[in-house]
């Protein structure tokens, strides 16, 4: 049985074409504007980062050391930090 690639060569040039106008339309018109806006998202993040970076690391380290104490209060019926520090 013979197939007539002939038509498979036309379709698959044609969905390659379709693609390509598809990625250069996206490159062109969509991505600029997704870009911008990671872009100013970043930028706000970096910037309360630079501003409150400190609070949010010693509420981690906080937040962090109450779990150890609490876990340590649940195995061991008793925690041995008592420090803050």
């Amino acid at each position: 049985m013979r197939f007539d690639t002939n038509d498979l060569k036309e379709n698959l040039k044609n969905y390659q074409k379709k693609a390509t106008d598809q990625f250069k339309n996206f490159a062109e018109n969509d991505w600029p504007d997704i870009k911008d806006h990671l872009t100013e998202k970043g930028q706000q993040a970096g910037d309360f980062l630079k501003q409150n970076g400190g609070k949010v690391y010693q509420n981690s380290v906080n937040a962090f050391k109450k779990a150890v104490r609490n876990l340590d209060q649940k195995v061991n019926s008793t925690s041995v930090h008592k420090d803050n520090k």
